[in-house]
């Protein structure tokens, strides 16, 4: 992982496909993605998710929902109260709707 071009992208149903269309471009700039579908919601992963932010230590939740009260907001909550520490960033959420 490239320091200060990783990111943990974190991702759903269609947002996998989307995320997907992306990658080669994202590589391409000299981005370093870590990409996570999230097969379940509950429980959620968070195991997972840290091992991830250990490397990276930025998180993008590329979520279906509004971005008010959606998954994605929820998840950045979680991320942020449990895993505050691992954070070199704000968390930032790409709302599809």
């Amino acid at each position: 992982v490239k320091t200060r071009k990783a990111v943990t992208v974190l991702t759903y149903l269609h947002g996998l496909k989307e995320a997907q269309l992306v990658m080669d471009d994202l590589k391409v700039k000299g981005l370093d993605i870590d990409l996570i579908e999230l097969r379940t919601l509950k429980p959620l992963d968070m195991e997972t998710i840290r091992e991830s932010l250990q490397r990276t230590n930025k998180l993008c939740i590329l979520d279906e929902s509004t971005k008010s009260g959606g998954v994605g907001a929820t998840i950045s909550s979680r991320v942020s109260e449990e895993l505050f520490d691992l954070l070199d960033a704000p968390v930032m959420r790409l709302c599809m709707s």
